[in-house]
């Protein structure tokens, strides 16, 4: 079995009001791009923005221009359209998410599902996140929900494992959603799936002001 990595690292920022990409805001001594790539047992591929192309020059990745910001989905898409990944699994990793551990990417990474495996957490307070909505068919992941489903602890981190077969055919359909493309769309009930599970902290991301100080104060006391 052999595994690729890539860090999806374009996002702006918008909520947090930063001047620089959401992946580079500093957290202590380094931004949250700099505290995955330490955990990643190899050179993984980074999708960045035009300025993330100028802010990681001296990164140890490979970089791939994500031209314009349109959904994780079209991140993969711009990934599969500079490089020939010949493993047999993409580890996805998001650029906003430094908690997460070194040795839960590892676990993740030697799963080996016949088309994809996706990392979730159970938090108390799901808010915005995505939930696995489980079925007696498989599972999916939904952003809009019906009451019951906002119940659902159980959310989506954005750490994902595809088979690349299986990637490089099924992103060809993926259709645009409020004019973005997701990747989560590739995760379908009547698909064979796995689940994963890592813990609360280590799914917190950092969207907002008040996240990004959460995050800092566990660093600092890690």
């Amino acid at each position: 079995m052999s595994v690729s990595y890539v860090v999806l690292a374009a996002g702006k920022g918008s909520r947090l009001k930063s001047l620089v990409p959401k992946p580079f805001v500093p957290l202590i001594n380094k931004s949250s791009l700099q505290f995955i790539l330490e955990k990643l047992s190899q050179k993984p591929y980074v999708v960045l923005s035009k300025e993330g192309m100028i802010l990681a020059e001296q990164l140890n990745c490979f970089k791939v221009l994500q031209k314009e910001q349109l959904g994780t989905g079209h991140a993969i898409k711009c990934l599969l359209n500079s490089y020939n990944i010949t493993t047999e699994y993409l580890c996805v990793l998001l650029g906003d998410m430094p908690l997460v551990k070194k040795e839960s990417i590892e676990k993740f990474s030697l799963l080996q599902p016949e088309n994809y495996a996706v990392a979730y957490a159970i938090k108390k307070n799901p808010d915005h996140y995505g939930r696995i909505v489980e079925t007696s068919q498989g599972f999916g992941i939904k952003h809009e929900l019906n009451e019951e489903e906002k119940k659902i602890q159980k959310i989506n981190t954005g750490m994902m494992l595809f088979n690349v077969s299986f990637l490089k055919e099924a992103i060809k359909y993926i259709k645009k959603t409020d004019q973005e493309y997701y990747i989560t769309d590739l995760i379908q009930e009547d698909l064979k799936g796995s689940l994963f599970e890592i813990s609360e902290e280590e799914s917190f991301g950092i969207n907002t002001q008040e996240e990004l100080q959460v995050v800092r104060t566990i660093l600092q006391k890690s």
